[in-house]
């Protein structure tokens, strides 16, 4: 069992009243999670910055009662986003043509193209990963934690968040070659 973070149990508090239809609570766990999750959606080059994040707050509200309290309410959220994103980039891919896409962004159109074929490949590498290893990267990456950070929120050694990470980036090499 891992061990909750002082963070976690206030998160798992307010999911947990949340879950009794005390509606405050979801103020409150938005307010805690919401910067991350638009930083999580902005940093993928993604313009639906406020559809996304709205999308993904009420596909949380719908699974409030499938989520298990032992793992982050954060990293939770972070999956659902990055599932309403593929489904966005599937729904863009046929409702768009590449070209309106990069005549509507700054950047040249070989850059953008290159950074959202790489930004898909990424996403669909991610959602491969088994659970452990997604989520030290994204602990990792997304929320900026250190390996002693990952170990303490996990509850586990500084050695295995090392392996993992270091698998994690090992397997997502792999993918991409």
């Amino acid at each position: 069992m891992i061990e909750a973070s002082p963070d976690d149990i206030v998160d798992f508090d307010l999911v947990r009243r949340l879950r009794d239809g005390e509606q405050e609570a979801c103020g409150e766990l938005l307010a805690r999670h919401q910067a991350a999750l638009r930083a999580f959606i902005r940093m993928r080059g993604l313009l639906e910055v406020d559809e996304l994040a709205q999308r993904t707050i009420v596909a949380f509200l719908e699974a409030k009662h499938r989520f298990r309290l032992d793992a982050s309410v954060r990293t939770f959220l972070i999956a659902i986003a990055s599932r309403q994103i593929q489904v966005d980039r599937r729904r863009n891919a046929r409702d768009f043509s590449d070209l309106q896409l990069l005549a509507e962004q700054p950047a040249s159109p070989l850059t953008r193209l290159m950074s959202r074929e790489a930004e898909s490949r990424l996403a669909d590498s991610l959602a491969q990963l088994p659970v452990e290893l997604r989520q030290v990267i994204e602990l990792y990456y997304w929320d900026d934690l250190s390996t002693a950070q990952i170990g303490d929120r996990l509850g586990l050694p500084l050695g295995t968040v090392a392996s993992r990470l270091r698998r994690a980036r090992q397997q997502l090499r792999l993918m991409f070659e």
